[in-house]
């Protein structure tokens, strides 16, 4: 059972990834760097510390994501194709840009990493530079990182992509079952992997790679409830009545997920249950929510990939060098700095990234 294959895309959730990707930049633009001087109004305007969590709801949308793109997928081959073509190009391009761009107009070294060379390594390898550090301890890797620290999101995606992948391709009927069990054992061996790092410092080069091969699990529970809401849309969609296994696959995940990633924060899981509630709106009451499917919003979800490539480094240092020619009224110049990233990314997406991606099926397909 799936959901028709002409429907290519859920214009809703590019409305969600609008919120995901906003709520990421204000926390970059106006709270992550609040207390280093990067900000001319320094703590002014910090309300978004908890903006960073923008980046989980991607991992929801995600799980729902790719759960919709291996139904309509043919072969594990076919699948790996179709997201190297949706993530690497625009890594290389977002990585040059970032490159060249703070290499002539940081003058200041506000992002140090970002003025180095090798650091191409990790980031258009989608590897955490802990790996190579582990791997070739030297002077060379001693300060290897990404050229943006946003970087990092895309390690958890890709293991997600490799353990659904195969699980799918392994047994197409039974890939939920396998793989809401392969995650409760991914997320017990990474909180394993963390406890042995405080007890046993004989190896500690082994725990590290250890910890960063199940460094997912950290994040798996997301992705799965994303899996999970994908079962629930597919069953609403068909008018067929939800599964009894489904539903309590989701309740426990809800359970295993609010005691392990919310840290009992009350904020956290606030956001948390907002991001569950979005989904919930979207499956059974999607009228409430139509408004995400405004022309405007859908634009920045398509393009909010390469957005959140390039946004921290080249905002971030935009605002330390020019909001202060906007005082006392620097939120004008946080509004149009964020419209102007926008559109730069809506016309990337449309002049560049649509016609690679074509490019690149023709050559692939």
């Amino acid at each position: 059972m799936s959901i028709p294959k002409s429907k290519h895309r859920i214009e809703i959730l590019d409305g969600f990834r609008t919120i995901a990707i906003l709520s990421v930049i204000l926390f970059h633009f106006l709270s992550r760097y609040a207390n280093m001087g990067y900000y001319p109004y320094g703590i002014k305007y910090d309300f978004f510390s908890y903006g960073s969590l923008g980046v989980h709801f991607f991992f929801i949308i995600s799980g729902f994501v790719i759960s919709f793109t291996l139904e309509n997928t043919s072969t594990f081959v076919d699948f790996w194709k179709r997201r190297f073509i949706r993530l690497y190009p625009s890594m290389i391009i977002a990585s040059v840009l970032i490159f060249l761009f703070m290499s002539l107009f940081d003058k200041k070294r506000l992002f140090e990493n970002a003025h180095e060379l090798k650091n191409f390594i990790p980031s258009i390898s989608f590897l955490p530079p802990a790996i190579f550090k582990n791997l070739a301890s030297s002077e060379w890797t001693k300060n290897l990182n990404y050229l943006n620290l946003s970087f990092w999101s895309l390690w958890p995606e890709i293991q997600f992509y490799f353990v659904s992948s195969i699980l799918y391709f392994f047994s197409k009927e039974k890939f939920i079952r396998n793989l809401s069990i392969t995650a409760i054992v991914i997320m017990f061996m990474y909180l394993l992997s963390t406890q042995l790092g405080f007890l046993n410092h004989k190896y500690t080069v082994f725990v590290k790679i250890f910890t960063f091969a199940f460094s997912v699990g950290r994040y798996i529970s997301y992705f799965i409830l994303g899996a999970l809401f994908f079962e629930l849309f597919k069953r609403k969609q068909s008018n067929e009545v939800s599964s009894p296994r489904i539903n309590i696959a989701f309740f426990c995940f809800i359970v295993i997920h609010f005691s392990i990633t919310t840290n009992h924060n009350i904020a956290t899981i606030l956001v948390n249950i907002g991001m569950l509630i979005l989904f919930g709106l979207f499956i059974y009451y999607p009228k409430y929510i139509r408004f995400l499917e405004n022309k405007y919003v859908i634009e920045i979800g398509l393009s909010s990939y390469f957005l959140y490539l390039i946004h921290e480094p080249i905002g971030v240092m935009l605002i330390n060098g020019y909001a202060k020619y906007f005082q006392p009224f620097e939120f004008l110049f946080i509004i149009l700095l964020i419209t102007a990233l926008c559109i730069v990314s809506v016309l990337y997406y449309k002049k560049i990234e649509k016609k690679l991606t074509k490019l690149l099926y023709l050559y692939f397909f």
